[in-house]
């Protein structure tokens, strides 16, 4: 999986047990995107296909963050399919 800078670890979905984090997301057409922007419980739809999935895997950080601290957010106009 791609890293995150910082301390902490990708989990399997079905462990997140926050509702926010980077997911890492992949389709069953082969393509796979990571994102800041992902939630527990909503699909994201795949760029290629149009198919849309649940994250297969969620960040999940070791240190609690100043919430005003915002520069692991990615640009919202980039590409996230690889």
């Amino acid at each position: 999986l791609p890293p995150v800078d910082g301390a902490g670890e990708w989990v399997p979905l079905e462990e997140f047990t926050g509702r926010k984090s980077f997911g890492h997301f992949v389709c069953s057409c082969g393509r796979q995107w990571t994102t800041a922007h992902a939630f527990k419980e909503y699909k994201q739809g795949c760029q290629g296909c149009e198919k849309e999935s649940f994250p297969v895997y969620m960040w999940v950080n070791f240190e609690r963050r100043d919430p005003r601290d915002r520069r692991d957010v990615q640009d919202p106009d980039a590409h996230h399919d690889s």
